[in-house]
């Protein structure tokens, strides 16, 4: 029982991998969809990463021994992708976490916070806003809950963001 109301109008948002799924449902008609569901492509865990990537690379100090754009860069690269996806997974549970030799040449760790990936994935979540706000308009009135599934339904920004801009309750489980 995730404590979805029994009656009006459901935004279910799956938060996945390759993009943003947005489907309303009528919770009193057996929870049957609206309209069509939504895709949006600009905001997924893909996206996530490279952006938190990109902030990384921008933020790094000067390596002298690491050239990004040389051709030798691209195992270091996916290896730094593949830190910050773990990155953003541990960020959903704490407020900090580090990169602990990541990028080759790099002594040391690089610090990342909640609030600097906050930052990364502002203009992005404001997008998925935006677009269920739209469907919402198009396609149904009365929204009670709104439920949100996959990776990016962690991230503690997707759930603030949502209740904040619609004021209903956010229904979510750890898996």
């Amino acid at each position: 029982n995730p404590g979805i109301p029994a009656r009006g109008t459901v935004a279910v948002c799956d938060f996945g991998g390759s993009g943003t799924s947005i489907t309303l449902v009528d919770a009193a008609a057996d929870y049957q969809p609206l309209g069509p569901t939504v895709r949006h492509h600009d905001f997924s865990g893909d996206l996530v990463d490279q952006s938190l990537l990109s902030y990384v690379m921008a933020e790094m100090p000067a390596t002298g021994s690491f050239d990004p754009s040389a051709t030798a860069a691209i195992g270091s690269l996916t290896k730094l992708r593949a830190a910050c996806r773990g990155a953003k997974e541990r960020l959903s549970v704490t407020t900090a976490t580090t990169l602990a030799e990541a990028v080759p040449g790099l002594r040391g760790e690089i610090r990342l916070t909640r609030n600097e990936l906050e930052e990364t994935i502002r203009a992005s979540l404001t997008g998925v806003l935006s677009v269920l706000e739209e469907s919402l308009r198009r396609n149904a009135s009365g929204l009670v809950a709104i439920a949100t599934f996959g990776g990016g339904a962690n991230i503690p920004a997707v759930t603030t963001s949502l209740s904040g801009r619609f004021g209903v309750p956010v229904i979510t489980t750890p898996r």
